[in-house]
């Protein structure tokens, strides 16, 4: 945020100011990186040896309904 700010402003105190503001701020304490959830681990894919060995699908289901139009 200071970074972003210095560009454009400048106030005495401000990297502090920025700081403590930041420290109060309840939407900038949820987005901060150790309040997020992992990822989790990554998943292997197997890779098939023969065309056709392995098939997925799939759906989408709750679509809006189709007006047939001709």
């Amino acid at each position: 945020m200071y970074q972003d700010l210095r560009k454009v402003y400048y106030w005495n105190r401000m990297k502090k100011e920025i700081a403590e503001f930041k420290a109060k701020c309840p939407n900038c304490q949820q987005v901060k990186v150790e309040h997020q959830k992992l990822g989790g681990l990554s998943q292997d894919i197997s890779i098939p040896t023969w065309k056709c060995e392995d098939l997925n699908m799939d759906f989408i289901v709750g679509l809006p309904p189709h007006s047939a139009t001709i």
